[in-house]
C-alpha cells in the first residue's frame, strides 16, 4: 500500500494505492484541516476503504497447528 498527501485548494487530497498488494484500487479524498490532522487520518480512510472494498482484499491464509508443527 502507497499513501500520500498532497496540499491542494482549500486543503489536503489524500490518495491511498493498494496495487502494490495485488489488489486494483486506488482511492483518493479531500481533506480540510492541518497537514499533521491530514496524516493521521489515513489509517482511518485505510480501514474504511478495506471495510467497504472487503471484497478485492484477499483473506489471509490462516495456519492450522499441524501445519505449523511440520
Amino acid at each position: 500500500m502507497k499513501t500520500h498527501v498532497t496540499q491542494v485548494s482549500g486543503g489536503w487530497l489524500l490518495g491511498v494505492d493498494y496495487t502494490d498488494d495485488g489488489v486494483d484500487l486506488v482511492v483518493e479524498k479531500k481533506f480540510a484541516g492541518s497537514e499533521e490532522a491530514a496524516n493521521a487520518y489515513l489509517p482511518v480512510l485505510d480501514a474504511d476503504v478495506r471495510e467497504r472494498y472487503a471484497h478485492l482484499f484477499p483473506l489471509p491464509i490462516v495456519e492450522t497447528e499441524e501445519e505449523m508443527m511440520i
